[in-house]
């Protein structure tokens, strides 16, 4: 793990965040936890572990803004929904950027990587 990718989701987060995610399947089996469940869930999990976690009030429409600011990291919760979903496997349905040209695709994949972690 990288040491941003640690700071954000340090091992007793992803921990805490499958406990929580399995409590939620006990309750609601045939729901997945997407959406704002899934957001409560990923805040809560960091309440647990004692790392400072800021909630984000949503902007008007159309306003790309992040949900949470983790140790000064921006982080947008999208999660997928529909029968589609996967269990044990996250699909990246949409990617919105603000960059700018070039547009190779080595540039966007640098681009895309270095948003997910």
């Amino acid at each position: 793990m990288s040491e941003i990718e640690n700071a954000v989701f340090p091992p007793e987060f992803i921990v805490t965040l499958r406990g929580l995610v399995g409590f939620h399947q006990t309750l609601y089996r045939t729901t997945p936890p997407q959406g704002i469940y899934f957001e409560s869930l990923v805040e809560e999990a960091y309440r647990r572990i004692k790392k400072p976690v800021s909630v984000i009030e949503a902007g008007g429409a159309n306003q790309p803004r992040h949900d949470l600011l983790v140790d000064n990291h921006k982080l947008s919760l999208k999660t997928e929904t529909g029968a589609g979903t996967k269990a044990n496997l996250i699909t990246i349905t949409k990617l919105c950027t603000t960059e700018k040209e070039p547009w190779e695709p080595s540039d966007l994949i640098q681009r895309v990587m270095a948003q997910l972690f």
